[in-house]
C-alpha cells in the first residue's frame, strides 16, 4: 500500500502539522478543502482522513468512494463522538474514527495499521470468484 495520507478538509495549519510529522516517518500528505477536489487525486491505494466538522460529509458520498475506491482507506476525525446521519456509512467504510485535536502518534499508528491491512487485502471483489 503506498504511503500516501490524503487529508480531507480540516485547516491548513492542522494539515501542515500533520504532513511535517508523517513526512518524517516515511510518508506524504496532501491537503484537499473540498469533495470535488478529491476527485482527481485518489490513488488507487492509500488512507484518505476525513475531518467530518469541516466536510460536508453522507452516507451517500462515502457509499460511493468506496465503491469506486474499494482498496482506499477511511479514516476520519472529529470533535463529536457520534455522527448518528453517517452512522451505518461510518460502520461500513471507516478504518477508524480519531479524536480531535488529532494525535500525531495515534495518527501514524492508524497509517501503520492501514498499510498492514492493505497487504491483506484482495485487490477486488471479484478476486475470489477467479480462483
Amino acid at each position: 500500500m503506498a504511503n500516501v495520507l490524503l487529508i480531507l478538509g480540516g485547516d491548513s495549519d492542522q494539515a501542515a502539522r500533520i504532513g511535517g510529522y508523517i513526512s518524517e516517518q516515511g510518508y506524504a500528505a496532501c491537503h484537499l478543502t473540498a469533495w470535488d477536489d478529491l476527485l482527481g487525486q485518489v490513488p488507487a491505494e492509500g488512507v484518505l482522513l476525513i475531518d467530518l466538522d469541516t466536510v460536508a460529509t453522507s452516507g451517500r458520498s462515502l457509499d460511493e468512494l468506496k465503491r469506486r475506491h474499494p482498496r482506499l482507506v477511511v479514516l476520519t476525525a472529529s470533535d463529536q463522538p457520534f455522527h448518528p446521519h453517517l452512522s451505518q456509512a461510518l460502520q461500513r467504510h471507516v478504518f477508524a474514527m480519531l479524536g480531535k485535536p488529532i494525535d500525531p502518534e495515534e495518527l501514524l499508528f492508524w497509517l501503520r495499521s492501514a498499510n498492514r491491512a492493505g497487504k491483506s487485502t484482495p485487490k477486488a471483489d471479484n478476486d475470489f470468484a477467479n480462483s
